[in-house]
């Protein structure tokens, strides 16, 4: 699951996520170039396909060199948006701000069987839900 959070919710659900590192990965960063991952060096398969008389195939990969090329590009593209507006207008400032404050994340949940019950229970549980809904997911 990928998402743009708040910082102050970041900061409430990391140590979560690190209380559970046995079921989860993640990767975030900030428009600051700020980065922090629960394992900077695995390799985390998030799809996958099985066909018949093949081995199977892992055609998305999610690690720190590619989360961090998405996490400059990501906050490149709020940078864009804020240009759209006049300089210093109600939009270009709020853009800027949520540029400043959010954290890009991205969580994987290890057990693909559970259909992502997991990661929403920790959202869930820790209210972070609120805070992704009411910026992007």
């Amino acid at each position: 699951m990928e998402f743009f959070l708040p910082s102050a919710a970041w900061a409430k659900l990391r140590p979560k996520l690190d209380a559970r590192s046995d079921e989860f990965t993640y990767f975030a960063g900030n428009a600051a170039g700020e980065f922090e991952a629960s394992d900077e060096q695995g390799l985390n398969p998030v799809t996958w396909g099985a066909f018949k008389g093949k081995e199977i195939v892992t055609p998305t990969i999610i690690e720190a060199v590619s989360f961090r090329e998405w996490q400059e590009e990501a906050f490149g593209i709020w940078r864009e948006w804020q240009t759209v507006h006049k300089a210093g207008s109600v939009s270009a400032e709020l853009l800027r701000g949520l540029r400043e404050d959010l954290w890009l994340c991205n969580v994987i949940g290890h057990d693909y069987t559970d259909e992502g019950k997991a990661i929403w229970e920790v959202l869930l549980k820790e209210g972070v839900r609120k805070s992704i809904a009411g910026v992007a997911c």
